[in-house]
């Protein structure tokens, strides 16, 4: 493995990434003109191949379909510019959008192939925004620990997650491309020095999330024999959705559908509608949502066609889910961000007094207003505030709220039933480490929470373009951060153990370890105890009435 020792010694320095020499592959569909590329920061050469299309452009009839191989082309096709992120809200983006991105520090020569492990990063932006952009996703670190990066797009929103029984609308499209990304990664990753045999899905939010439902989908077999789950599950409220028919009949009624509720005359009047009007108004199809269309479970669906063919947490505790080593972990104050803009305006403080019923899981199946609701509630705002209302004087505590209903409770549960049903390793991990590249403080966030918000540890594993880097040096904490996690995930996608300077051990039903991410790398045991209990009581409470 090279040494990441002299990474950032020329921090300082800053070199516009270049391109000196083109080079091509022959892939399945033709040749790629790829190019070499000069790291920023190690000043290591590598490969990029960019924009190359893993399914045919889901247009026209193939709209709301599952992904197609790609078309072959004759010729030399250029792979030097990254191909559009899919449609997304704020009318950025393209229905044309199922591209890929390689980058490998080491091409096959002479017929040789290095074989050297292969990393896919599925990212995260709510199932509705997002894409592979090197701008975030700068692949540099991870290639220059000599894996092969893969960054892919997939389907967002309404055009990647409706889901109509009935009709001839397949559901969880946005899952199936990555599915599809996969199947071409297992086709010609070799032929850009990378192992089929040793893959590595990862992802983050979004993308951790369906790192999980790629490890649920039986279609999944024999695409990747490791999982790195970041700040994601099915088990999250955002990332699971129920009633998935009403919606689209909700979202076709807004835009002017007038006929009758048969699913098929849905999905073919939503056909004709522009994806910039869809992308727009899909809130529309359940207003209350932040996130309306997003992965269902597909019901009548037959064995070996659905991608989800039973609910989440049925899956998991019957073990019917990928037995492959897993790393999955969560931030320390995933909502540090959120509980900050809450505490911009006192009126907001006020609104979340009025509305604690709204931190109720939905997934207990609570009425709003039931007695039952209000009382678990209660129990929820006493638990984190005690006898004082929420207000600026609880701003931490609000966090820890948020960021358990929101993440770390669906992470923790995703953590106790694999280790409670899968027969290979499951490392467990806490981000806690606040630094000066810490994703959030890019977005705004300010020091006033202690601890790692979501997304923070991304720009400890990409180069992320926007952080200004110079002033960083070798001995810095955030260099030294950024070296540990690129080899803990880069040794995992290598040997399937993550283990780096501290001994990570794997979390057993009996010592349920986890590695606390930090200044130093501490193995810790029973993550998050209290908070994790009172919600395992308030899931037993609720099962038991």
């Amino acid at each position: 493995m090279r040494s990441l020792s002299f990474l950032l010694v020329a921090f300082h320095i800053f070199v516009v990434l270049q391109a000196s020499e083109y080079v091509t592959v022959k892939v399945s569909q033709g040749t790629l003109k790829g190019e070499e590329e000069v790291g920023t920061f190690t000043k290591a050469k590598f490969y990029g191949f960019k924009g190359v299309p893993y399914a045919k452009p889901p247009l026209g009839k193939l709209r709301f379909k599952a992904p197609e191989a790609p078309a072959s082309w004759s010729g030399v096709r250029a792979a030097l510019t990254e191909g559009a992120m899919c449609k997304q809200a704020d009318n950025r983006g393209s229905e044309d959008c199922l591209f890929l991105n390689v980058y490998t520090p080491q091409l096959p020569v002479s017929g040789k192939n290095p074989k050297l492990p292969v990393m896919v990063w599925i990212h995260g932006g709510g199932f509705t925004g997002g894409s592979s952009s090197s701008s975030t996703y700068g692949p540099e670190f991870l290639v220059h620990a000599e894996v092969v990066l893969v960054t892919i797009n997939y389907r967002l929103g309404v055009l990647g997650f409706l889901s109509l029984e009935g009709s001839d609308v397949t559901a969880n499209n946005g899952l199936r491309d990555q599915q599809q990304a996969l199947k071409w990664v297992q086709q010609n990753i070799a032929e850009f020095g990378g192992d089929p045999a040793k893959v590595t899905v990862f992802g983050q939010s979004a993308g951790g999330a369906s790192v999980h439902y790629l490890l649920m989908s039986p279609l999944s077999k024999g695409l990747f024999q490791r999982a790195i789950d970041e700040s994601g599950s099915a088990f999250n409220p955002w990332a699971y959705m129920t009633s998935p028919t009403q919606r689209a009949l909700s979202l076709a009624k807004y835009l002017g559908y007038k006929g009758a509720n048969s699913s098929q005359l849905v999905a073919d009047f939503l056909r004709g509608v522009s994806a910039a009007e869809l992308a727009n108004n899909q809130r529309q199809g359940k207003p209350d949502e932040k996130y309306p269309f997003v992965p269902t479970v597909e019901k009548g669906v037959a064995s070996g066609v659905a991608f989800l063919p039973d609910e989440p947490i049925k899956l998991m505790k019957t073990g019917k889910f990928l037995h492959v080593p897993t790393v999955i972990g969560s931030g320390s104050a995933e909502a540090k961000m959120s509980a900050q803009a809450m505490n911009k305006s006192a009126g907001n403080w006020k609104t979340v007094n009025a509305n604690m019923e709204n931190f109720v899981p939905c997934d207990l199946g609570l009425a709003k207003g039931s007695t039952k609701s209000r009382e678990i509630a209660a129990r929820i705002k006493h638990f984190y505030f005690g006898s004082q209302d929420v207000s600026s004087s609880t701003v931490p505590q609000y966090c820890d709220l948020v960021s358990d209903t929101r993440y770390v409770r669906g992470v923790y549960k995703n953590v106790v039933e694999m280790i409670s049903h899968s027969t290979a390793p499951v490392f467990y991990y806490q981000f806690s480490f606040d630094g000066k590249i810490n994703y959030s403080y890019m977005s705004g966030a300010t020091s006033t929470i202690k601890g790692a918000g979501h997304s923070d540890e991304l720009c400890y594993l990409f180069d992320c373009k926007a952080f200004d880097k110079k002033n960083l040096n070798e001995k810095s904490p955030e260099v030294v951060t950024l070296h540990r996690m690129v080899n803990m995930w880069t040794n995992f996608a290598k040997t399937g153990n993550p283990t780096y300077q501290t001994l990570w051990r794997p979390a057993t039903s009996a010592e349920r370890y986890y590695l606390d991410i930090d200044t130093q790398l501490t193995l810790k045991k029973n993550f998050e105890e209290k908070r994790m209990a009172f919600w395992d009581q308030i899931y037993q409470t609720a099962e038991a009435d």
